[in-house]
């Protein structure tokens, strides 16, 4: 049973008065109310990779080859067997397609990705990279068999992106080779799984360590790749875009900043409404309360939602402003599709389920509350 010592509501006002539109996979609620309520993961381990498959099942993945799996939405978290030499491999990021078909990613050299396609009594290593220097941030699908990862850059004169392509759900990958070609120090950031977004046969990138944080875009799903600038945090290795999700393939939110200095509020989020042609900041003294390490957008509330070690902030104006939600730390977030409830996990094996509810079940409507 989930503890509840601790329990945050933010109720957000009727649909007409906040301007929140109803999205066209369900009816437009009346007014809703978001909480967050902590589980028991049974786990320490520090927990970067989540994947939402619907409102009862979810995978999570971390550090010590840790994987997680619920099957009635989050009551029960269930440790997976690890996948054969991964017991000390940092697992950044998991996709899951339903409770049986997974994929996780190990970041660092050799470069790995296991597959199951039963609920992870047995792994399959699809994909084994020893190139020099391999480091793999993120992973995302554009269907449940064309998917995308991508890492930092590799080799010498030049250098580039270390990137692979599958089109069978992950059993097998190729290299992608024509990314555009990084700047000096540029590269990704594997904090939660998101800098890579895909959807609608779009692929977007994010970027940081650089002297740009740049978001790079393909509408072919891997060809005619199209960098543009953004306005977030950049210049040294501990700043930039950490985290990247989309309403659609025009309006999408950038989240990241300096990870440094995760109180500092400026240039934390970016918002496009062109397909990532062009980035612009939230409305000045509206943006996020400081670093986000990862976003997600729930399409059943029209919400995004951004954690990070100080808390956590939520935009219903697809990122122009963003409201403080809480102060729960947190790494990673995902939102199940076609439902409105999703998760947060984050170090010492904390899991949070989030669910949008009418308001009118709750009439406190913004103060925690031991129940």
């Amino acid at each position: 049973m989930a503890p509840t010592a601790f329990r945050r509501t933010l109720t957000l006002a009727p649909l007409a008065v906040l301007g929140l539109q109803g999205c066209a996979t369900g009816p437009s609620p009346e007014g809703l109310r978001l909480l967050r309520e902590p589980q028991v993961s049974g786990v320490s381990a520090s927990l970067r990779g989540l994947s939402a498959v619907d409102g009862q099942i979810a995978w999570a993945s971390g550090s010590g080859g840790t994987v997680l799996r619920t099957l009635d939405g989050g009551a029960t978290w269930e440790r997976i067997p690890t996948p054969p030499g991964a017991e000390e491999r940092d697992l950044r990021d998991v996709e899951a397609f339903d409770a049986e078909r997974a994929l996780v990613l190990a970041v660092d050299a050799p470069a790995r990705i296991w597959h199951t396609a039963d609920g992870g009594a047995h792994w399959e290593l699809v994909l084994d990279d020893a190139t020099e220097g391999a480091f793999l941030d993120a992973m995302a699908f554009l269907d449940p068999e064309r998917g995308f990862v991508w890492g930092d850059p590799v080799g010498t004169d030049p250098r580039s992106f270390l990137a692979f392509a599958t089109s069978n759900g992950g059993r097998s990958w190729s290299r992608v080779r024509n990314l555009t070609e990084p700047l000096p120090g540029e590269a990704g950031f594997a904090a939660s799984g998101t800098c890579v977004a895909a959807l609608e046969g779009h692929v977007f990138l994010a970027t940081g360590g650089g002297p740009e944080a740049r978001v790079l875009h393909t509408p072919a799903g891997g060809r005619d790749w199209t960098p543009a600038t953004t306005p977030l945090q950049a210049g040294a290795p501990s700043k930039g875009i950490f985290s990247l999700a989309f309403r659609d393939a025009d309006a999408g939110v950038a989240v990241g900043g300096d990870y440094e200095a995760p109180d500092d509020t400026t240039g934390c989020a970016a918002w496009t409404d062109d397909a990532g042609a062009s980035w612009h900041p939230p409305e000045e003294g509206m943006g996020p309360s400081g670093y986000r390490s990862g976003v997600a957008f729930c399409a059943q509330a029209g919400v995004f939602f951004a954690v990070g070690r100080n808390g956590s902030d939520v935009s219903i104006d697809d990122g122009r402003t963003w409201r403080r939600f809480d102060d729960r730390p947190c790494q990673a977030i995902a939102f199940a599709r076609g439902a409105l409830e999703g998760w947060a996990v984050g170090a010492g094996g904390t899991i949070d389920r989030l669910r949008f509810v009418p308001a009118s079940l709750d009439d406190d409507a913004n103060a925690p509350s031991d129940g």
